[in-house]
């Protein structure tokens, strides 16, 4: 990764970046303050996410969960890549600075997830309020992933697509199967009781794409590694 010359950002940029612009991309990557404000910005969204749910002045460590579980997803993807190019280490950035920016690009997409911040529960029944929020983590998730596969493709090529649906899938499919449902109405902003039967019905349909797309995933991912593909 040659490093251009800085270039400072702006609102223009970010939206841009947010519809996966290639120069607009390239631009956060170079410029110096963008972990400063890549953190700026997933607390924000942390914020939209649990404002109307949790005492955030009594227990503001509510904030720090969302970057941390976000720092941990975009560590696993990372490694994912890094385990591709391993045959190429010695042109690797370092491990920390490549990491670091990384989790600045991931970061960056969290702006997608202020739209949890709509209280549709002031104006909505508990059932529809609840489906209202299940689609707002839909479109949210979906438009994040392939923004990420976006911003991984300008980095890594052609394996981005299968390394970051393989690691979505796996998280994803362990998740709900290790914790209890409740882990979707967390990161959907759903908080509502009654609502319980649409949430696991939400849940068992993304347990099950995830579990039927691992296998296909996993295989695609041996290959790029036994070929040295990345």
């Amino acid at each position: 990764m040659e490093q251009k010359q800085e270039e400072l950002i702006d609102i223009k940029t970010i939206i841009y970046f947010l519809f996966g612009h290639r120069e607009s991309i390239l631009k956060v990557a170079n410029c110096r303050d963008s972990f400063k404000l890549s953190f700026f910005m997933v607390m924000t969204a942390a914020l939209a996410r649990s404002y109307d749910k949790e005492s955030l002045f009594q227990e503001p460590f509510h904030l720090i969960l969302s970057p941390l579980a976000s720092a941990f997803v975009a560590l696993i993807i990372f490694l994912a890549f890094r385990l591709l190019l391993f045959r190429k280490s010695l042109e690797c950035p370092p491990l920390w600075r490549h990491f670091r920016l990384f989790l600045t690009l991931f970061w960056m997409t969290a702006p997608l997830a202020w739209i949890y911040g709509f209280p549709v529960e002031q104006f909505l029944g508990p059932i529809l309020a609840a489906r209202v929020n299940l689609y707002f983590l839909g479109i949210v998730a979906l438009w994040r992933v392939i923004l990420f596969i976006r911003i991984c493709q300008c980095y890594f090529g052609g394996v981005a697509l299968t390394t970051v649906l393989l690691v979505c899938s796996s998280i994803a499919a362990t998740l709900l199967n290790v914790i209890p449902m409740p882990i979707i109405s967390v990161m959907g902003g759903v908080n509502i009781e009654g609502a319980d039967a649409l949430i696991n019905l939400s849940a068992m349909l993304i347990l099950a794409l995830s579990l039927m797309s691992l296998p296909v995933l996993s295989f695609l991912y041996l290959i790029f590694l036994i070929f040295g593909i990345g």
